[in-house]
């Protein structure tokens, strides 16, 4: 039979891993052998906290809390510690993250307690990351309150900024966007009275907010501000809220100030708002508009989606098809310099469709759509557009564009463009025989 002490042993070993393990997480022991190091923990440790939770509601002396570690925890042991903990133990945790060596642990530190507390008690929260002596700690305090802090205690933000009073680096466009989603005038006060620095950006989503819900007080209040905010960014976000709360009184009003170049990217931007709702909508606002070049700012917006103009920041994601077709719909005199480069585009993924579309409309139009696929042709992928040239019935219109193509270009260039556009020996041949004329 086996001795019994040393399974004894075992299982107290066994039974006492765990607790010790959990304990030392919260608080210091008397060796330095003891104090947990600043590594990042795993996440099967941090979920063995669940088991200290009951030993919070009792935390005894605080004051050996280890809040080093606390970037390193799940959000509710967090809250659960900070929510449980007198003011005192908070002002003194406080006092200790500041004096930590400057490591991405002391960062993570700082944002988790003042991110959590701010949630529990924004007041206080406020109180502590202001009475931080040191500079960086105390902006990353006062950031995690400003991001954290609950929508209802918006007004402790204000006040913490306030006392701030930051004049070179702009810190409120965060509270003044959130504040203005759900109380616009309270935000217009706080402005009133606010000397640091607020640029136009931050303006101008605090505006756009404002006319979602009240168009004619942010009007008022827009036009009684500083002339130094009356800017295309400002004006832009202003409209495109006015949109969402009234959007007959809205389209009216930025037709009317269509001629105003200031007013050139609120065209652009309410443009394309109205397409991704609804293109018909967007069509009829495109000719309400009282100038050509109104017009072609918002037809430009627009169209700029599919034709490769924003490369990578294209936000709408259009359908080229459906771009090519809504411009066709508009006057012959809007869509003839856009209209070519969004045909190639669609013509390179689906010929079969572009083909289809324009052998709907009357000869005469389809020859000037494949002029003007023609000109508006991929230098890299020409074959589309030196095809759809090809096309082109009436034959001086086809000449005087094929050789407008390549007029110019020298004969290496020429070559290499042909090379490219792989015709069928009846293509080139018509081809060979337009740039003899050259």
């Amino acid at each position: 039979m086996r001795p019994r002490a040393p399974l004894v042993l075992i299982g107290l070993c066994v039974l006492v891993a765990p607790i010790g393990l959990v304990l030392g997480r919260w608080s210091v022991a008397t060796t330095p052998a003891s104090i947990l190091p600043p590594t990042t923990v795993p996440r099967s440790e941090a979920h063995g906290f669940a088991s200290a939770k009951p030993s919070l509601a009792e935390p005894g002396d605080l004051s050996n809390v280890t809040i080093e570690n606390l970037g390193q925890v799940e959000f509710d042991l967090a809250f659960e510690l900070l929510s449980s903990a007198p003011k005192d133990a908070l002002i003194a945790w406080a006092k200790r993250l500041e004096t930590l060596p400057v490591t991405p642990r002391r960062t993570a530190a700082i944002g988790v307690f003042f991110k959590t507390l701010a949630q529990i008690d924004t007041k206080t929260a406020v109180d502590l990351a202001l009475s931080m002596e040191r500079a960086d700690p105390r902006w990353v305090a006062i950031g995690a309150v400003g991001v954290a802090a609950p929508l209802a205690n918006l007004t402790e933000v204000a006040r913490m900024y306030t006392a701030i009073n930051e004049t070179k680096v702009p810190l409120v466009g965060e509270l003044i966007e959130r504040w203005s989603m759900i109380d616009p005038e309270a935000t217009a006060q706080f402005l009133a009275g606010y000397s640091g620095k607020v640029t136009n950006d931050e303006i101008a989503r605090f505006l756009g907010n404002w006319a979602a819900l009240d168009p004619v007080a942010a009007m008022q209040w827009l036009q009684e501000t500083d002339a130094s905010r009356h800017c295309p960014r400002v004006f832009a976000d202003f409209y495109a809220g006015w949109v969402l709360k009234d959007r007959t009184a809205a389209l009216e009003d930025l037709a009317a100030h269509g001629a105003d170049k200031t007013f050139k990217k609120a065209i652009e931007t309410v443009s394309e708002t109205l397409f991704t709702d609804s293109p018909d909508g967007a069509r009829s606002f495109v000719l309400m508009l009282p100038t050509i070049a109104a017009q072609k700012a918002a037809i430009e917006q627009i169209a700029g989606h599919v034709t490769g103009r924003y490369l990578g920041n294209d936000y709408l994601h259009l359908e080229t098809e459906d771009v090519a077709k809504w411009l066709f719909s508009l006057p012959d005199n809007l869509w003839h310099e856009e209209i070519g480069y969004i045909i190639d585009r669609w013509a390179g993924y689906d010929p079969s469709a572009v083909d289809t579309w324009l052998n709907q409309v009357p000869p005469q139009t389809k020859d000037r759509l494949l002029a003007e696929q023609c000109r508006a042709f991929n230098w890299n992928v020409p074959a589309a557009g030196l095809k759809a040239g090809l096309q082109i019935r009436d034959r001086e219109l086809r000449e005087e564009t094929l050789r407008g193509i390549f007029e110019g270009k020298v004969k290496e260039l020429q070559e290499e463009l042909l090379r490219k556009a792989e015709l069928s020996g009846e293509q080139a041949a018509e081809l060979e025989r337009i740039l003899k004329k050259l």
